[in-house]
């Protein structure tokens, strides 16, 4: 399941269960807008990455809305100020990602 999480609040907007879904050949998993060609999950732009301190959660099983590290593969913390609540997800040392002032694209790719 991937789960959004609003820095704000430090609680989940949006969570899209990945049952019976598979990477592709060379290993990748894309969830995109429409506007996104081969997306493997499309999604309604209205569900999709907010600007500001968010954050993306990977996690192992379905009905995560909280912010918790139980069955949690990954996570990606975006924005441009610190957000303990959301840096909880992040391994120790691993750094939030700073958008520049760019939040239409963030990738990040980590083997598992």
């Amino acid at each position: 399941m991937v789960v959004l999480f609003d820095g704000e609040f430090d609680q989940s907007y949006a969570a899209f269960d990945l049952d019976g879904l598979t990477t592709d050949a060379d290993g990748y998993f894309v969830i995109g807008g429409s506007e996104i060609t081969n997306a493997d999950l499309t999604v309604s732009e209205n569900n999709w990455l907010a600007d500001g301190t968010d954050a993306i959660a990977l996690y192992m099983g379905n009905g995560l809305t909280t912010i918790t590290t139980n069955n949690l593969l990954d996570a990606l913390v975006y924005g441009t100020e610190d957000d303990l609540g959301l840096l909880a997800l992040l391994n120790p040392d691993e750094p939030q990602i700073d958008e520049d002032g760019v939040s239409d694209s963030i990738g990040r790719c980590k083997q598992l």
